[in-house]
Parts: structure tokens; sequence; C-alpha cells
């Protein structure tokens, strides 16, 4: 459902919804310097606060009904998810039994309690298991490293991807894909990038004078030597060349939404039923009491009090169109520091475009392609 047409009825509105964020708790068992998400509080809150309501699972299987078999999510989101093990297993046999099939569920973890165990029910549950692993250096930004246990527990997984992050900190992706691919064959690999917050250390966004544009430069010529081999590489590219060709200046200065569009395309709910803006934030503005057109607007009053009006005239607006609240921090009361990092991201990005769509890129398995087989 595109984000800026008039509200046509509840069936839409469900439709449109491909995924839904089932918010166990804040409990982790790492540390990490670049963490977006809930503050960690302890390790020990390893059960929700409450019970889903049952009107939240009624949603649910209205919800899926509508999808009739195109592509669905429920991800269960922590804090640390495996901390909430026992709850996730319970939950996936409860809705298998009420007749709630997604098309899948996913679990993004660091892995530390990741077994062989867990990887039979990921499969045979539908489960795609994505682990954090910061590359080429972990150990600069997280107090702990998946074992080698860990590493094969992962390898087991049917579906499977593993994610790191760009920082001054961890600045060679060259080196990190290379890495990664090394410890996890035929396995997606993706580059997330860092978030600049206002309590994450200065160190962490940092970087080097031209590091930015040295690396990303170096990913694009590591892609036309062909060092490639699953398209991991590429589809970091791929992905900001699709929001370039997409976007359109009218839709961004009058749709509220950021690209990602909660309660657009996603919803994010607490156990207790309430539903927060993000699945990486903690602010209630709904809950499972309301209508889906109610659903809808209050997320549309408070994104639309975060419509960037300084962006307008970015260059990389294309790529970024930025309004999520997590980045909205600024050290001197003027520009966003995270602009600034992902202007030279982006605009690094786009100035290898011409480089990687004029020459011919050298063949690779497609393992994206080969997971979304079979997902509507």
């Amino acid at each position: 459902m595109a984000v800026n047409k008039p509200w046509t009825g509840e069936t839409e509105y469900l439709h449109g919804l491909s995924a839904v964020f089932l918010l166990l708790g804040p409990a982790c068992n790492m540390t990490c310097r670049h963490c977006s998400q809930t503050p960690i509080k302890n390790t020990f809150c390893q059960q929700p606060d409450s019970e889903l309501p049952e009107k939240v699972i009624l949603f649910l299987k209205k919800w899926l009904s509508v999808k009739n078999g195109f592509f669905s999510r429920i991800y269960f989101w922590g804090g640390e998810p495996l901390l909430y093990w026992e709850t996730i297993k319970r939950y996936i046999l409860m809705f298998e039994s009420r007749g709630i099939f997604p098309r899948q569920y996913r679990i993004f973890s660091n892995g530390l309690l990741l077994t062989k165990e867990i990887a039979d029910f990921c499969n045979r549950h539908r489960v795609l298991f994505t682990m954090s692993y910061d590359a080429p250096n972990p150990v600069a930004v997280r107090n702990a490293v998946p074992s080698k246990e860990n590493i094969e527990a992962l390898l087991e997984c049917k579906k499977r991807s593993v994610n790191f992050v760009f920082n001054a900190l961890n600045d060679d992706p060259v080196r990190a894909f290379a890495m990664l691919e090394e410890l996890f064959p035929e396995t997606i690999v993706d580059m997330g990038l860092i978030n600049v917050l206002s309590d994450i250390p200065k160190d962490i966004y940092t970087f080097r004078e031209g590091q930015i544009e040295r690396a990303i430069d170096a990913l694009a010529d590591d892609i036309i030597a062909g060092n490639d081999p699953y398209g991991n590489r590429y589809n970091f590219f791929v992905e900001k060349f699709i929001s370039d060709d997409l976007f359109r200046r009218e839709h961004f200065t009058t749709s509220p939404f950021p690209p990602c569009a909660p309660g657009v395309i996603s919803l994010s709910f607490k156990f207790d039923g309430s539903i927060v803006r993000c699945h990486n934030d903690s602010r209630v503005i709904s809950s499972i009491d309301d209508s889906c057109e109610e659903m809808l607007e209050k997320h549309r009053m408070v994104w639309e009090d975060l419509i960037p009006r300084k962006c307008f005239s970015c260059p990389v607006v294309s790529i970024c169109r930025n309004r999520c609240p997590i980045g909205l921090f600024t050290e001197d009361g003027t520009e966003y520091v995270h602009c600034e990092v992902l202007r030279r991201i982006y605009g690094s990005v786009l100035r290898n475009r011409k480089k990687l769509t004029e020459c011919e890129i050298p063949e690779y398995r497609d393992l994206r392609a080969e997971a979304r087989k079979g997902e509507g």
C-alpha cells in the first residue's frame, strides 16, 4: 500500500503489511559499543512481561489470511532473542496449532547461545536466523565473539545470514566480506551502516580522513575483479541503486513516512499488546485495541513531526531519505552527526554507480535469489 494513498479499508492495510515484530524484551548477554537497540538492562529477565493478548493472536491470523501466501514475516526481536528461546519455541508451536503460518520467522541474534538443537528447530519451522558478527576485528566493538560451536550451528541453519556493521573501528569491508565468507561459506553476508546515536563513543564514527571513500571504492573494485562469489558485495550497491531509481522528490516531501515505513509495512508489538514506533524504539503510540485505520493514523502523526525539511537539497537524499529518530543527534545543535557519515558513504556509492553499471559483472551464485524461492 502506498503510504500517501487515501484510506480504503482494513483489507488493503493488512495486505500491505509485510512484517510484524514481537518485542520479547531488552535482556542481552553481550555489550556492543555501536548498539542501536533498546538499552541493555540485564541478562536475567528472560520472559516477556506478559503473554500476548488474544487480540494480537487473532490479528495475526486475520493478517495472514488476507496475505494468502504472499510474503509475510514474523520477527522475534530482542535484546538477545535466544535469551527468550523457550518463549519463541512455545509461540511458534502455538501459532501453528492455531493455523498461523507466516511465510517466514526471523531471528536476529549475536549467536552466543546458538546450538545445533536450535538450528534444527529453525529448519523445521521456517526460521531465517541472522547472526551479527563484526569484522575484520569483532572485539573492537563487542565484548564477546561466537564460538566455533556457535558458528557450526549457524551453518546447520538452512536459511541463514550474517550481518556486520561498517564503522570507524571496522572500516575495511573488503577484508570483512572475505573473512566472513571464509568463516560462513555459502551464507548471505550483509553490511550494515553505523547509526550515530548520542550515547555511541566518538571513535566508533570518527573515520580516518578519506577512509570511507577508499573503502567503498575498494568494494566496487572487488566486485569487478570477480571477488564476489555469492553477490554479497554487489547486493550492498544494488539496494542503494534501486532506492535511487525509485526516489520521487514530491513523494518524499509529502509523505511523512521513512523508507522502512513503520505502521505501513511493519508493526511492532510489545507483549502487552501495545504498539511502539518501530522495533528499535520504545515509544508507545498505539495498541491492539485500535482499528487498522487508527494504527495507521497514529503512526502518520508521529512521523509527520520528523519530516526533515533540511534534507530536501541534500545530494544523497535519493538513497538516504533518513528520518529515523534513533539517528537524530547533533553535537553542536546544527547538523545531525549521522548526516555527515551517510553523505560520505552514499556519495561514494553514487560515484561508483557508473563504473558498476557499465562494466560486465562477473557471474556469482545468487544466494538471495535461492533464499527467495518458495517465499511468495
